[in-house]
């Protein structure tokens, strides 16, 4: 080691380069604790943890036994998966400074790296005690300890006592809307942020947090009004831009989401789902030609945006371009395979164009993704009686039976597969059963087997059951 001493004030990129040089070739200066502690922060900040270990193995040469070097050490040591080494080396410094909070909160902090949540409880609370001003933050972490536990009662009493200690501790405001709206209690989250804006009517996250959980209920009157105080409060509020344009395009007044959603471009970059949404109250407006550019502007942020796919693929349907409609749906569901909405429209789609048998496949993928759509087995046993398949259509409608046991659309089906099967007596009974439970729907069973409009016996069960 050279006998020279520096203390630089702060280490930049260019400081640090220097650094690295000294430490390659051996020489490295003597400096002071506080300034290998901000060489450590900087590789921390810069996610190098390895770095920042080397860093302080040099600094342990030319100042041994300190604690804040240790203590960084133990928090390095789990970041890179030593959890062991970091618990050993943790224990050891809790022994010498029991009453250094920092201590207590990196235990339990590896500890719950460790996944022993209830002991990272027992110390982040012993962290608590000796924290002071920052007692706010341990009972974030504490919070977040009870989330993973599945307990967000208590991790929702952990949040509110951090906003009670800390009113811009907004991280756990924003916490305590994310465990309310995980557990639907959208109420709760209504009167938690009433009385927030009442005590802290200056805070924009208050405001915000209230606009979205009157969204939640569906008064979106009121939480345009909430979105608006947010925006007033902090006009470059992005979040609240976007989230009001979501409620004005709920009361259907398109035209004031759009502007809305384009405010939010003033204070960030536009994202593909905006531009997704743009598309959307443009179609709901039939502005076709101004929903196809918004859709392709989502397409082109974010190839892999299925649901953009899909609905430039709905639009191109309307329009009547067919092949470019499919396209547009096969890439939906080759992005999103397991999304029951994307193949129903594909099944429609080909249904309308007599692909067939496509459109066979895709209803069935509907069945094994959503099997308790109210629709899907209808359509699905119609295209297998349409594809010339009786018997499975058959099956396919006890398969739905099943699944949905009050659904009269799938036992008029099966009545008249039944009897256009060759099992009049059964098909009668079913559908007998079937009007019992309600007669409206008895035109599905004619609409699948249109022959059955001349069956007398069955047009005489209409009669005695019309009454």
């Amino acid at each position: 080691m050279g006998e020279e001493y520096e203390q630089p004030e702060e280490f930049d990129a260019e400081r640090i380069k220097d650094f690295e040089k000294r430490m390659k070739e051996g020489r490295v200066p003597y400096y002071d604790v506080e300034t290998f502690e901000s060489i450590v922060e900087y590789y921390i900040r810069q996610n190098k943890p390895y770095e920042a270990l080397d860093t302080i193995l040099v600094a342990e040469e030319q100042h041994p036994y300190t604690s804040i070097l240790q203590m960084r050490k133990a928090q390095l040591f789990a970041a890179t998966g030593k959890n062991v080494q970091a618990l050993e080396l943790i224990n050891t410094l809790e022994a010498i400074e029991p009453d250094n909070y920092e201590v207590y909160l990196t235990k339990g902090s590896i500890l719950s790296q460790m996944d022993r949540t209830g002991e990272a409880i027992v110390y982040y609370n012993k962290a608590i005690d000796r924290a002071g001003d920052d007692a706010d933050e341990v009972h974030l972490y504490i919070a977040f300890e009870y989330e993973n536990l599945g307990r967000y009662d208590k991790a929702v009493e952990h949040l509110k006592k951090a906003v009670s200690l800390n009113p811009d501790n907004e991280a756990a405001m924003y916490e305590i809307a994310f465990c309310f709206d995980l557990t639907e209690q959208y109420q709760a989250g209504v009167e938690y942020y009433t009385m927030l804006t009442d005590d802290k009517p200056y805070s924009a996250a208050a405001w915000y947090n209230l606009g979205l959980f009157y969204s939640k209920q569906e008064k979106y009157e009121t939480a345009i009004q909430a979105y608006d105080y947010a925006i007033l409060i902090n006009e470059e509020f992005s979040s609240a831009y976007f989230n009001k344009a979501n409620a004005l395009a709920n009361l259907e007044r398109f035209n004031d989401a759009i502007e809305t959603y384009q405010e939010t471009f003033k204070y960030e970059e536009p994202d593909p789902i905006s531009f997704q949404y743009i598309a959307e109250c443009y179609e709901n407006l039939n502005d076709t030609d101004r929903a196809l550019k918004y859709f392709h502007k989502a397409i082109k942020a974010d190839p892999a945006l299925a649901e953009a796919w899909c609905g430039m693929g709905v639009v191109l349907d309307g329009l009547n371009r067919n092949t470019e409609a499919i396209h547009h749906l096969q890439k939906a569901v080759a992005i999103d395979p397991e999304n029951a909405e994307y193949w129903y429209i594909l099944g429609d789609l080909y249904l309308k164009n007599d692909f067939f048998e496509e459109g066979e496949k895709a209803y069935r993928l509907v069945t094994e993704f959503e099997p308790d759509n109210e629709d899907i087995w209808g359509d699905y046993v119609t295209i297998l009686f349409r594809n010339e398949k009786l018997e499975e259509a058959i099956e396919s409608c006890l398969e739905g039976i099943k699944v949905q046991p009050h659904n009269t659309t799938i036992y008029f089906k099966l009545a008249a597969l039944l009897i256009e099967a060759g099992s009049e007596k059964q098909g009668m009974q079913v559908f007998e059963e079937a009007l019992a439970n309600d007669y409206e729907k008895y035109i599905e069973a004619f609409e699948i087997v249109p022959s059955l409009q001349n069956n007398q016996a069955l047009l005489e069960m209409l009669e005695v059951y019309k009454q």
